[in-house]
């Protein structure tokens, strides 16, 4: 995987695309793949994109294959799995900020009073960064790391706005439907085929429950009113069966804290266990010996946080089962058809 980034990593996607001419049809679908990493074609890493399509598209039967729950996430996912945190002895702090790391004295580390042997930055980008700059000490262990780390950027921001509206669309159409951006919409979901809730409130009042997404927000477009504006204005131009709805509830996020995946960030994103002994990094910032990207890498470098803890206190680590490495073009290939397992 090394070989990818050092062959690739440099070279903006947008350039990569010009130069092997791809036809508008293969451009088109490339562009909207590349949407997973909230970012344009301009700012994205080709090797990047190359380490996706393999993991989610050549590698493996499933992944691309939407599953997600009937129900809201509070309620199905989080919930759940707070109460099995919980039944095993978990203490989990909501509304507990951290503002930085200190030295510990019997201990490595010290938070708010509280010493640990290891501590996981598992936060957003910005979050990390944020408590970083307030934990100086470890600029002087290690100064080329929080340096590396202070460099890391988030890319141009995405928006999800929800509506709750008077009519559908028109018949036929799948539940995720991805568009060609004008200037900002970039999918629509059909949320009221998701979700029981959502199905729920159509039966009772008839029209819909529409998610509308954009996944890289124009520099120039950082207005809640007016990103409203543009999203409705091209909702009409893809379904102009909409013209004219009334939204009696909406929610809309604007956020900023997706990595960027932009040509020269790869060098400078830690490992899962770093020079500072009992700091462990976690999150889809994280660079990783596996060709996974997101959510899975995300889930991934947790565990092999894990793994590090279980190490030093002699116990068992958990198995980390991944896709074959190599590509289906790669020269040397042996043992492609067998998972590739790994233990740190």
């Amino acid at each position: 995987m090394e070989r990818t980034y050092e062959a690739y990593e440099s070279i903006p996607f947008a350039r990569f695309c010009e130069e092997a001419d791809l036809p508008p049809e293969l451009r088109l679908s490339f562009r909207t793949f590349a949407r997973a990493f909230f970012s344009d074609e301009a700012d994205l890493s080709t090797a990047d994109v190359l380490r996706a399509f393999h993991f989610y598209y050549l590698s493996h039967d499933h992944g691309l294959l939407y599953d997600y729950p009937a129900g809201d996430y509070e309620t199905t996912l989080l919930a759940p799995i707070r109460a099995h945190l919980e039944a095993n002895g978990v203490e989990i702090r909501l509304s507990s900020p951290v503002s930085e790391i200190e030295r510990g004295e019997g201990k490595r580390f010290r938070i708010e009073r509280e010493e640990y042997d290891w501590v996981v930055m598992a936060a957003d980008i910005p979050g990390m960064q944020s408590i970083l700059e307030q934990s100086a000490w470890l600029r002087e262990v290690d100064a080329e790391l929080v340096g590396n780390m202070l460099a890391l950027r988030t890319s141009n921001g995405y928006a999800v706005w929800r509506i709750w509206v008077d009519r559908d669309v028109r018949a036929g159409l799948p539940t995720f439907i991805n568009v060609d951006r004008k200037r900002l919409l970039d999918s629509v979901t059909l949320y009221h085929r998701v979700t029981d809730e959502a199905s729920a409130w159509v039966e009772i009042h008839g029209g819909a429950v529409l998610e509308l997404h954009n996944y890289s927000l124009p520099r120039d477009l950082d207005d809640d009113e007016e990103i409203r504006r543009v999203f409705l204005e091209e909702l009409h131009h893809y379904f102009p069966e909409l013209q004219g709805l009334a939204i009696s509830d909406e929610v809309l996020q604007v956020r900023r804290d997706f990595p960027a995946f932009a040509p020269g960030q790869h060098a400078l994103r830690p490992t899962p266990e770093v020079s500072v002994r009992g700091l462990l990094m976690a999150g889809d910032w994280v660079r990783l010996p596996y060709p996974m990207t997101h959510m899975e890498a995300a889930y991934v470098s947790g565990v092999l946080c894990a793994n590090v803890v279980f190490r030093e206190l002699g116990l068992r680590e958990e198995r980390i089962s991944t896709v074959a490495p190599r590509g289906l073009l790669s020269p040397k290939r042996a043992n492609a058809a067998r998972p590739a397992l790994q233990m740190r």
